[in-house]
């Protein structure tokens, strides 16, 4: 596992998503979100769908998060953990389910399962690669990861608050 610390980068969503897009980036600070587009088949950077309410989230709950219901409406809210969904998996393939705790908030798919679960976010989980360390400069608040070339996973901590 390799660090990282970046002024901006794509955000932490589902190894289902991210491992179709490795090696890509998202350095636009409108458009953060790494995501596979299954319509186009290719991947891109998206916006928080939720993102115009976010002004709304303030005290214990302070982060704009978003879900799909069942029937694939956009469900936003204010919790007080980051929520790491990718609209693909989320309202595509996942329509229905919710990560609602700080330990597994990242929603993600199995095809080999073919299920939905929420795990959680690997750079945050101590292992024999991480310490399991969080971002402590104020400069570089949050935590995320992708892939690389070589389909490892490098962790970084980037100065765009999404």
């Amino acid at each position: 596992m390799r660090w990282w610390f970046l002024g901006a980068a794509e955000v932490a969503a589902s190894f289902y998503s991210l491992r179709k897009c490795s090696t890509r980036t998202c350095q636009s600070r409108m458009f953060p979100m790494l995501d596979f587009n299954n319509d186009t088949k290719v991947c891109t950077c998206r916006a928080n769908p939720c993102k115009h309410l976010a002004k709304q989230c303030k005290g214990d709950t302070p982060y704009m998060n978003f879900h799909y219901a069942a029937n694939k409406t956009l469900q936003c809210e204010c919790t007080s953990f980051r929520v790491l969904n990718s609209v693909w998996v989320s309202k595509d393939i996942c329509p229905g389910h919710k990560c609602e705790n700080a330990s597994a908030p990242l929603l993600d798919y199995s095809p080999h399962h073919d299920r939905c679960f929420c795990r959680p976010h690997p750079c945050s989980v101590p292992s024999v690669h991480s310490p399991g360390v969080h971002c402590p400069d104020p400069e570089f608040p949050e935590l995320r990861y992708r892939f690389d070339d070589l389909d490892q996973i490098v962790c970084e901590c980037s100065g765009q608050r999404l």
